[in-house]
This record gives C-alpha cells, sequence and structure tokens, in this order.
C-alpha cells in the first residue's frame, strides 16, 4: 500500500507545476527598461528559463538558484536579475526595438509549464506615425509602434 501511495504522492506534486508571469504587456522606448516576474510554484528539477518565442524563438536566459545565470549573448550587460527561481524578477535594459516579442517564462520541469507571456513593444526614437492621406480630417491612425495621430497633432 505504501509503494503505491508514495509515487501518486511524487505524480501530484510534479503535476501541480504552474508558471505565472506579469505584466501581460510592457511598452517602452528605445533605451529603456522593462521587468517582467516569473512565478513557479510545484517541484522544478531545476530553475527557469525565459524565452522569447516570438518573432525569432530563443532562450533568453537560465537562472537556478546558487547557480550562475545563463544569458544569451544578444541580452549580456543588459540583464539583471532578483529574488529567487520561484519569485523571480527579471530586468531586461538598454532596450532597442529588435527586443520587441513575446517572452514566456518556462519552468525546468517534466511537464515544462510555461506562462503565456509578456508582449515587449520597443518603440524607436526615428518612429512616427504618417498618414496615407494629405487631408488632415482624415480619420486618426494606429501603426505598428502603437503611436497615435489625431487631428494635427501628433501624441507620443
Amino acid at each position: 500500500m505504501i509503494w503505491l501511495t508514495l509515487p501518486a504522492l511524487l505524480l501530484t506534486m510534479v503535476g501541480a507545476q504552474e508558471v505565472q508571469q506579469s505584466p501581460l504587456y510592457a511598452a517602452a522606448p528605445e533605451g529603456a527598461s522593462v521587468s517582467l516576474v516569473c512565478l513557479t510554484r510545484g517541484a522544478l528539477f531545476g530553475g527557469v528559463f525565459l524565452e522569447r518565442r516570438w518573432p525569432t524563438p530563443a532562450n533568453v536566459i537560465y537562472f537556478e538558484d546558487q547557480v550562475e545565470p545563463t544569458v544569451d549573448r544578444a541580452f549580456r550587460g543588459r540583464i539583471a536579475f532578483s529574488g529567487t527561481q520561484s519569485n523571480l524578477t527579471i530586468s531586461m535594459s538598454l532596450l532597442t526595438p529588435n527586443d520587441s516579442g513575446v517572452y514566456a517564462c518556462r519552468a525546468a520541469s517534466e511537464r515544462r509549464a510555461r506562462s503565456p507571456g509578456t508582449m515587449v513593444a520597443v518603440t524607436g526614437e526615428g518612429q512616427r506615425v504618417k498618414s496615407l492621406s494629405g487631408d488632415q480630417s482624415s480619420p486618426s491612425m494606429v501603426y505598428e509602434d502603437m503611436s497615435y495621430r489625431g487631428g494635427n497633432q501628433q501624441r507620443r
């Protein structure tokens, strides 16, 4: 009876793996920073990955308590950590428009539990909204950099 109970208990612990992340969306101008929070619950076999899922998939970091973090070459010198692998804040600094994308926390576990992710939008300094029409009374338009143009004034 004990032999059946112990494996069932272990499977329950592993099956309860959960990863949460905040915020869901972060916007920043070029050169600024954003911070993502990864929360994990349940049994981990290692640490936490931050994956870039879109537009180009990559492992950005791997963080495990008491182990030197691994940081992708493109982000070296621009990543800071605080907390533990169960409550980890990852700050990305000196952002460029190429850093825009979807970033998701993933637990190093058998189930590979992952959060839905954070959409990070970095606007470049030279990005401006342009009207497709010379008519100043045309409707406002929103483009991929999420800038807004209404009437004769441009707002950032």
